[in-house]
């Protein structure tokens, strides 16, 4: 993860699907007051494509997505559906 790039917070209930986005502001670092937590990221949320998500969510099934694992690069054709719903936001 870098400045700038993009997550995708994937939810498993009440449905599943993609329903907010934020933006990555700095790269991750170690978290030295928990260990539990190996790293932290700083991001922000973006907040009017998050509320399309949330007005709009985007299923897994619309994303093409079998298991869904905790932490996964979307692939060209699914980040194509998700900005679609989140329109003006570009890649």
């Amino acid at each position: 993860m870098e400045p700038g790039d993009r997550l995708w917070f994937f939810f498993a209930q009440p449905e599943s699907a993609v329903a907010a986005v934020a933006e990555v502001d700095e790269e991750p670092r170690p978290d030295d007051e928990d260990p539990d937590i190996p790293f932290l990221v700083p991001v922000t949320l973006l907040t009017e494509a998050t509320k399309a998500l949330y007005r709009d969510p985007v299923s897994r099934e619309e994303l093409g997505l079998g298991q869904v694992r905790s932490v996964q690069k979307v692939k060209p054709e699914a980040l194509t559906v998700l900005l679609a719903r989140v329109t003006p936001l570009r890649a």
